[in-house]
């Protein structure tokens, strides 16, 4: 999605629990982070053991090509994550629009 945005190197400044998603962002992609700025965290408790699962099935949920539906969406989200809630998926899925056709994160 970064490429696709065309984003190339920029700075990150996160707050709170935006810290560890943007610790994740300059650890995945350091060609992306020219300076990282991480305010009011509280660093020293350690990822789960299964986060590197999790981001890899949470990048499946912003393909590049986009959806081609909002219940599209919502049908891949509830394979990779059984436990979420449909009616907040329907809440979270207002927040893809059309373009070319297709659903994409704004």
């Amino acid at each position: 999605m970064w490429d696709v945005l065309h984003l190339g190197t920029t700075d990150v400044i996160a707050h709170s629990w935006g810290c560890e998603h943007a610790c994740h962002l300059a650890a995945m992609r350091p060609d992306a982070v020219r300076r990282l700025v991480l305010f009011d965290q509280g660093f020293g408790v350690p990822p789960s053991a299964a986060a590197p699962a999790f981001w890899v099935r949470a990048a499946d949920l912003a393909p590049v090509d986009g959806h081609e539906s909002r219940e599209a969406f919502i049908r891949v989200a509830q394979r990779l994550f059984p436990r979420a809630q449909h009616d907040a998926l329907v809440l979270h899925s207002r927040g893809l629009v059309a373009r070319d056709g297709r659903f994409h994160w704004q």
